[in-house]
């Protein structure tokens, strides 16, 4: 019995031997620095992809805006120079004259149209849409309006034309066209002509063919000028 006894005394002595560490060797209880270098790696690879995913997203968004910035402003030029020749008064004079290639002048006197100003909106006198280039080499379409001191609809004989800033009032219509041509067509020679004269009279059409420099499509608008005639 005593010969058990021991034996299971040395068993236990050489268990509690196996179990115990070397003072100068401590358990594995962190990372090393492997691993450590291995995570930020990983986590430096996540947050790239994540900057780049949000900053393409904020992109197309600032393109579609963009996009849809200069489609408004495309309906809106379109629309006013629509609106104003469908409503030119009998007495409109139109004149076309050619600058240096491809900008050219377009000159309404008359308009019978009104144009804001610092004070309240004063009755055109005259209405010009000429072509300039911008500091990116493309076509900027502004427009300036003059008016006639203390002339209405009704008074255009006895004003005069005065030429202070408060009478006249200029503006980009639209911007950045890589092209632009006016076109009149003469009735009597059935021809669109890039001049025009107020000799020739009063016309009946007029086309606008331009292209923008974020599509490079050239778009052609042709705009009706109907008869009119004096009203007693």
């Amino acid at each position: 019995m005593n010969h058990h006894y021991q034996q299971r005394v040395i068993q236990k002595k050489e268990g509690q031997k196996n179990n115990t560490y070397p003072r100068n060797r401590l358990p594995k209880n962190g990372f090393t620095l492997m691993e450590i270098i291995l995570a930020i790696g990983i986590l430096g690879l996540l947050m790239g992809s994540v900057f780049t995913l949000t900053n393409s997203s904020a992109l197309l968004s600032q393109s579609v805006v963009q996009a849809q910035t200069q489609h408004r402003h495309k309906l809106a030029f379109e629309g006013y120079l629509e609106r104003m020749f469908l409503n030119l008064p009998h007495d409109a004079k139109i004149t076309l004259a050619e600058g240096e290639a491809p900008l050219q002048t377009l000159i309404i006197q008359n308009p019978g149209t009104f144009f804001p100003s610092l004070e309240n909106d004063y009755f055109a006198s005259l209405f010009a849409a000429s072509a300039a280039r911008n500091s990116d080499d493309l076509i900027n379409v502004i427009a300036t309006w003059k008016s006639l001191e203390n002339q209405g609809p009704e008074d255009t004989e006895n004003s005069t034309i005065i030429d202070i800033s408060d009478y006249q009032q200029r503006l980009t219509l639209i911007s950045n066209l890589t092209s632009l041509q006016w076109e009149i067509y003469s009735k009597q020679d059935d021809t669109w002509q890039t001049t025009w004269s107020t000799s020739k009279g009063r016309p009946t059409h007029v086309r606008l063919s331009y292209s923008h420099s974020s599509s490079q499509e050239i778009e052609t608008i042709t705009f009706w000028i109907p008869p009119r005639v004096e009203s007693r």
